[in-house]
């Protein structure tokens, strides 16, 4: 569920400058793995997004520096029903460099957890067909709309290992507020795994695994499995791209 979630709060949307000319690269992903990256789906293109038979996922390319989606939590075995609303501007689109602002808001009923999201996202690629892929997500988090307050950091990479499959590797990391008390406690989540790709979709394996970071990186052991709780993704896009 609390992939669910951070997939809710950061799903897909990205950008590129609208005078630029089409990057040799092409379209790249909007999401490393649960947090967002800088990169677009082009105008007039949309994608459609599967997560654990769960959380279903809608993109569309405004512009070429602007796309909406919304994600929806499907009610299975009572779960909570939830929603949210995402839109994002890339506002630098380098060869290599792209910078994009976001800004999402979501809720879950039952739970009364509402949320609104705003951020940045920065992703470089190493080459012109991105073999290599950093990212670094920072967003603000504001809880039930009281004032109660949050903020996750993410850095990942991702690697094309073989054509055709990449590595996946994440780290999050979040401290939050409620009222005049701070939540030290750790928040870390790590997420690895792999994903395939063709040329209009993926397929990423995943695992997302709660660390903690105070006296070294370590199992929390608030996880039933070591390796971390598995979840996969199926992503098409209607225009090709390079995952």
């Amino acid at each position: 569920m609390a992939a669910a979630l951070a997939l809710l709060m950061f799903g897909p949307s990205a950008s590129a400058e609208e005078a630029q000319p089409p990057l040799e690269r092409g379209p790249l992903p909007d999401r490393l793995g649960l947090f967002p990256t800088a990169h677009s789906i082009p105008k007039e293109t949309f994608l459609i997004s599967d997560y654990d038979l769960a959380v279903v996922q809608f993109g569309l390319g405004v512009t070429d520096a602007l796309q909406l989606s919304a994600q929806v939590i499907v009610p299975i075995e009572s779960a909570t029903f939830g929603a949210a609303l995402n839109a994002k501007y890339r506002y630098l689109g380098l060869p290599q460099l792209d910078l994009a602002l976001f800004q999402t808001v979501a809720f879950a009923t039952n739970s009364g957890l509402s949320l609104v999201a705003t951020g940045h996202a920065a992703t470089a690629c190493a080459d012109s067909t991105c073999r290599l892929l950093l990212n670094v997500t920072a967003a603000l988090l504001l809880r039930d709309l009281s004032g109660n307050w949050g903020g996750a950091v993410a850095i990942g990479a991702a690697v094309r290992v073989v054509p055709h499959v990449k590595v996946i590797a994440e780290v999050s990391a979040g401290a939050y507020a409620l009222g005049d008390m701070m939540d030290r406690r750790g928040r870390n989540l790590l997420t690895y795994g792999l994903r395939f790709f063709g040329t209009s979709w993926s397929l990423d394996l995943l695992f997302s695994k709660l660390v903690r970071v105070s006296g070294g990186i370590g199992f929390d052991g608030r996880d039933d499995l070591v390796i971390g709780q598995p979840m996969f993704a199926f992503t098409y896009h209607s225009g090709a791209a390079i995952w």
